[in-house]
């Protein structure tokens, strides 16, 4: 059996008030986390130690940002979400 660690991704998700807003979904597996536009949120899960693919997908289906995060000693990422003229940006904090 393959011991899995509590995961932190904090998500500083940056409110866009003059261009369209929408909401995003934070998926890494099977589990997912909704995001208001310009909610900041703590999303936690458990996954081993190694490379693990998370998407941020846009409430509208229209736009998906994929990345990797790797665990291994320290389980905790930091990410800052902008959603701007319908493209989601994703940038390590």
């Amino acid at each position: 059996d393959v011991e899995k660690y509590d995961v932190s991704i904090d998500v500083n998700f940056k409110d866009n008030v003059l261009f369209n807003k929408c909401d995003v979904t934070l998926q890494v597996y099977d589990e997912e986390e909704h995001f208001e536009h310009g909610e900041d949120k703590t999303f936690n899960v458990k996954l081993p130690k190694g490379t693990h693919k998370i998407e941020f997908i846009s409430n509208d289906g229209n736009e998906t940002e994929k990345l990797e995060i790797f665990i291994k000693l320290h389980p905790f990422s930091r990410f800052i979400l902008n959603y701007l003229l319908s493209k989601i940006f994703i940038f390590k904090k």
